[in-house]
């Protein structure tokens, strides 16, 4: 490839000579809104020597194929109009193409010695993009000896191909002048030109390869030295191929694509988005998913490291050529081994039933790997993966990842039956770096156990420790509400295969419905809507599930009471509550306790058996006078012995590992097991508080169901 300076080539078409074209002999316009033959132009010389070269040039719009040519054609048998009309070929065509086809514009130019005494314009092909379309043809005509030298009435000088403001000049063909077009878009491109190897190639404007924009187009063409990968080029392939690979099992590299050596040149590629765009479609088989590693490997094309790897597609069509861009996020740059280094993208394909893969390249394909542009600002983009560390145990890539019990700022691969908090995108052992999946709504590949098939939503797996099996459920609501999801298979795939996941986010899980007891339990989750009228009738929820009237409720005709509680009696009777009285020396009667005056809660007072408030004698208030802040020496599963004479108070706050709970346990025993305080913990990691009362000389312990992880505890006395 050779990239030339757009001003050094300007400074170089000033010493070209100049082009002293002057007004033509004869000339026309035709105008063209379908295809059809224009009118005839007689070159005979009645007052005016006839025109030998011609230069022709068109414009047309809203056009998508066309065909113009110029036609010349000698004078019939009875010399009264033209004969049998023939489009000008061969060597007396010096510049462009005629026919010319182009759908914008074109031109063409003759030699001066192209003698006819009729002429014409044919358009033979019209095709417009929409209902109509326009094509404008000029035609100049010269005495000259080339419509390209002959200044009106001939001469000789520069064949000058450009037309427009910005075009340069290249040598086509043998040496002859060709028209360059100049750079129309909006951004600053470099002339390129790709030769064969023996010869060179027309030059053409297209983005400047740097490292700001560096894309490699797959082809066709066998890679060196190993045949079996094929080129990656800067120049995008003009014909579109087809690359077959039948029978294919799950999970298989398809075709390795690599760069040149030294390509991209480059000692750091920046942080940011790869781009995988591949163009495929599938015969026979199940389902079929793509996805793209990107390599950096030698010049000799063996592996050096794996730079990342992309998200699944979704399941390819059958027998429809569908574009898929799968990506890769990197939060860092990625340092090359070597600035002789090539790129590789490996892409791989996970199917269910041996299809045929058909993957395109070249041509309207556009397949190719794009790699991270330095002018994009990630700074404020939600990063997919975050940066992390991994903890005692580590993590492995495509595995569920969860927080250290130890540690909440650690990862570790999840436990069975843990759903965690994100995906790993690499793998790390202690204390090293990761990068953590954990964005809901983005596609992640998580290894699968067991049989995944597309469209159910995925959980932990209970028996292999990181990956995802399948629920058989397409909706939450079928799913039990003690269980966590991952997320929904995208594609279906076997035991021990990446799947490709939407995942969720973390602390999901399932809405199935409460179910009753029918003998041997019923399961936890959400209770079923009460009916229209069911609050009416009286209806509860019953342990068997429904809701229904209890037994002995329907038919009330009187409501009575027992003492404290009195009734008026009838279906809708006036309740009330004697007080509570103290004793007196025969005992004393049930009721509403006294309320307590202002202030007895500071004097401690406590009810007496008499029916006042007041202080125990010798209490002096008994409430707790002294506090202590004893965290950092408490932990779970340790007995601990109240040595006072007084009773002591234990606040403790905590959280599990997982889904369950934490209990205060307390009595005389040095192995207490009565417990005082229980607290369901409804996820991971949340913190829940328990409080009890420790008797003077007893023994108090804080147990739960799953690791503990204390993170407050205070005692008073």
């Amino acid at each position: 490839m050779k990239t030339f300076s757009i001003l050094v080539l300007a400074l170089l078409l000033l010493t070209l000579p100049a082009v002293a074209q002057g007004p033509p002999d004869c000339s026309w316009t035709d105008t063209f809104t379908a295809a059809t033959a224009g009118p005839d132009h007689a070159n005979t010389s009645s007052g005016n020597s006839p025109c030998v070269a011609y230069r022709v040039t068109y414009d047309a719009v809203g056009m998508s194929a066309l065909s113009v040519q110029l036609e010349g054609a000698p004078l019939n048998s009875a010399g009264t109009g033209p004969g049998t009309y023939a489009a000008l070929s061969g060597t007396a065509i010096v510049q462009g193409n005629n026919p010319m086809t182009d759908p914008g514009n074109a031109t063409v130019a003759t030699t001066g010695t192209v003698y006819y005494a009729y002429v014409r314009i044919n358009c033979t092909v019209f095709t417009p993009t929409g209902a109509s379309g326009k094509i404008t043809v000029r035609v100049y005509g010269y005495k000259g000896t080339s419509a390209a030298q002959a200044p009106g009435g001939g001469g000789s000088g520069f064949v000058n191909p450009m037309t427009s403001l910005g075009d340069m000049i290249s040598g086509g063909a043998a040496g002859t002048p060709e028209r360059v077009a100049a750079n129309s878009s909006t951004t600053t491109d470099c002339l390129v030109e790709t030769g064969t190897g023996t010869s060179g190639a027309p030059p053409a404007f297209s983005p400047c390869p740097t490292a700001a924009s560096l894309t490699y187009y797959f082809t066709d063409t066998a890679s060196s030295p190993t045949a079996s990968y094929l080129q990656m080029t800067l120049t995008h392939p003009t014909s579109l191929t087809s690359l077959s690979y039948a029978g294919v099992t799950s999970n298989e590299v398809l075709q390795n694509f690599a760069t040149n050596a030294a390509n991209p040149d480059l000692a750091t590629i920046p942080s940011g988005s790869y781009d995988c765009h591949v163009r495929a479609y599938k015969e026979g088989g199940s389902t079929t998913t793509l996805y793209c590693e990107i390599w950096e490997v030698s010049s000799a094309e063996v592996d050096i490291a794996k730079i990342g790897t992309t998200e699944q597609s979704p399941p390819l069509v059958s027998s429809q050529e569908t574009g898929y861009d799968l990506h890769y996020i990197a939060n860092t740059a990625y340092t090359m081994a070597s600035t002789s280094s090539r790129i590789v993208a490996r892409v791989w394909e996970n199917s269910v039933g041996s299809p045929t893969i058909i993957l395109t390249v070249g041509g309207e394909s556009d397949a190719h790997l794009a790699l991270p542009a330095t002018t994009i600002d990630f700074s404020n983009f939600v990063p997919l993966n975050t940066p992390e560390t991994a903890g005692a145990s580590g993590v492995t890539v495509n595995l569920l990842a969860s927080k250290d019990t130890s540690n909440p700022t650690l990862y570790n691969t999840a436990p069975l039956g843990i759903c965690g908090a994100g995906v790993a995108q690499s793998t790390a052992t202690s204390g090293q770096s990761f990068g953590l999946l954990a964005v809901p709504g983005t596609l992640v590949n998580i290894v699968g156990q067991g049989t995944i098939t597309a469209g159910h939503f995925l959980t932990a797996s209970s028996t292999v420790q990181g990956e995802v099996a399948d629920t058989g459920q397409t909706s939450p609501s079928a799913i039990p509400i003690a269980t966590c999801i991952v997320g929904v298979a995208q594609a279906s795939a076997t035991d021990g295969h990446l799947v490709s996941v939407k995942y969720v986010g973390a602390g999901i899980f399932g809405a199935g419905p409460f179910v009753g007891d029918s003998g041997s339990g019923g399961t936890l989750g959400a209770v079923p809507a009460p009916a229209a009228g069911d609050a009416a009738a009286g209806k509860f929820l019953a342990a068997g599930g429904g809701w229904s009237v209890p037994s002995g409720a329907s038919g009330v005709t009187a409501v009575t009471g027992t003492a404290p509680i009195a009734s008026s009696g009838g279906t809708t009777p006036a309740i009330s509550i004697s007080n509570f009285t103290g004793d007196s020396g025969s005992g004393g009667a049930k009721g509403a306790v006294p309320a307590p005056s202002a202030g007895d809660s500071a004097a401690g007072k406590f009810l007496a058996a008499g029916g006042g408030w007041a202080v125990p004698a010798g209490g002096g208030g008994g409430a707790p006078t002294v506090q202590n802040v004893v965290t950092g020496s408490r932990t779970a599963g340790v007995v601990y012995h109240n040595t006072l004479s007084v009773p002591l108070y234990v606040s403790v706050t905590a959280y599990t590992g997982s889904t369950s709970y934490i209990q205060l346990l307390t009595d005389s025993s040095s192995s207490p097991s009565t417990m005082t305080c229980t607290q369901f913990a409804a996820a991971a990691l949340n913190d829940v508080n328990c409080f009890t009362l420790v008797l003077a000389g007893n023994y108090y312990e804080l147990t739960g169901g799953a690791s503990v992880t204390v993170t407050g505890w205070t005692e008073w006395h």
